[in-house]
């Protein structure tokens, strides 16, 4: 009896420090979500054995491969960088994707697990949101600033904007699905999508209302009925539309000076990524210029075309893609391209429409940004994702 109890509280525990990594996400202090993993990786060198780990982890070797190619993209990288310095600090970040799908994938999880932290992330993302909520009105309350706006929120939550809205549409799929197929806190699902697509009003955030849309329509169109369905489809439309042209959005995207033009952000955009595309064919395009290599020519690039911000500050490629070409060349692109069709073959192939949604968000914020260069990022792609694919790799073993 004490035996059985001490596994159960064992894997609880396990499960607990996991959540606890997800919980650690939108929290301020980025060295957080490091501790957490920090205790979940020493909790996991004794939770099971060694050949129990090498069993588990055999049978879903083909997910752990796709979620870590970039590491191992990196790793192969190291053999051709002419900056090994910068090459050792590029892998620093990217052993995320190496530790936490082998965490997830060399142990026996239960099939619920996936939700269960997505759940914790949500209420850690409301309950964040709303502590920089009441910081925000209070400092404008005592007229010490307004801070409920882009950037100037970004100091409350002390996260960057783009991946602090990756984490509100996040949650908000989350609270969509539960509204929507488990039907258990229907109330506390509206009010919290409520209040967190205000917090996507504060951040204005183009990209994320996107992502948000289309994660909306996959979950609408799989577990809505009859008229709550085209309900549905019309309503994430017509709310992005609204966002769009709120004073917000209309301020932070004005036009910008270049060159002693003015320029939209569309077109500011077209000349970055015009930027990347010459850089990645100027030098070793089919392989790149391997892990943390030079890239002066790059912002060279940036300088030319009067990206005088991206040229400043070094900007990366934003956008994944190009990012993971930039680095690893055409083939390392095409080995990325296919690492994310077999994850996506995965959610389609058991109808996981929660995963598809989630999915297709974090791709369509690769298509704006690098979140593969960020802890951010790297962790809420490997964590989410592994957990899924997981799940669902389970649920086709059952059948």
């Amino acid at each position: 009896m004490t035996k059985e109890l001490l596994k159960n509280n064992k894997i609880q525990i396990f499960y607990w420090l996991i959540a606890m990594l997800a919980i650690s996400l939108p929290f301020p202090d980025y060295s957080l979500s490091s501790k957490m993993l920090g205790l979940l990786g020493v909790f996991w060198l004794f939770y099971n054995s060694f050949s129990g780990k090498k069993k588990n982890l055999l049978q879903n070797k083909w997910a752990f491969l796709a979620v870590s190619i970039t590491f191992f993209l990196a790793l192969i990288g190291l053999l051709y960088t002419d900056s090994f310095s910068g090459a050792l600090i590029a892998l620093k970040h990217k052993v995320l994707l190496f530790v936490i799908p082998l965490i997830i994938f060399s142990t026996r999880l239960h099939r619920k697990t996936a939700l269960f932290e997505l759940q914790y992330f949500s209420y850690a993302v409301v309950l964040t949101s709303l502590f920089s909520l009441i910081k925000g009105w209070y400092f404008k309350a005592n007229y010490l600033g307004d801070y409920l706006y882009y950037d100037k929120f970004s100091m409350l939550i002390q996260k960057h904007t783009t991946y602090y809205a990756l984490f509100v549409v996040l949650a908000l799929l989350f609270y969509l699905y539960d509204f929507l197929k488990i039907h258990q806190h229907r109330f506390l699902d509206f009010f919290s999508g409520i209040f967190l697509i205000y917090i996507l009003y504060i951040l204005s955030n183009r990209i994320s209302l996107v992502a948000l849309g289309i994660g909306g329509i996959i979950l609408g169109v799989a577990y809505s009925k009859g008229k709550q369905k085209w309900l549905v489809i019309v309503a994430f439309p017509l709310l992005a539309y609204l966002l769009f042209t709120s004073p917000h959005f209309v301020k932070r995207f004005k036009p910008d000076v270049i060159h002693k033009e003015k320029v939209n952000d569309f077109k500011i955009r077209e000349l970055h990524w015009k930027s990347v595309y010459e850089s990645i064919l100027h030098k070793h395009p089919l392989i790149g210029i391997g892990t943390g290599g030079n890239r002066q020519y790059l912002y060279q690039r940036y300088k030319h075309y009067g990206l005088t911000a991206a040229y400043d500050e070094k900007y990366n490629a934003h956008n994944q893609f190009l990012e993971t070409a930039l680095a690893f060349g055409w083939l390392g692109l095409l080995l990325f391209i296919f690492s994310l069709v077999y994850m996506f073959w995965i959610f389609i192939r058991e109808k996981d429409f929660l995963a598809i949604s989630i999915f297709a968000s974090l791709l369509v914020f690769m298509m704006t940004e690098s979140i593969l260069q960020r802890q951010s990022g790297l962790i809420v792609f490997a964590l989410f994702i592994s957990l899924f694919l997981y799940r669902d790799l389970q649920k086709s073993e059952a059948k």
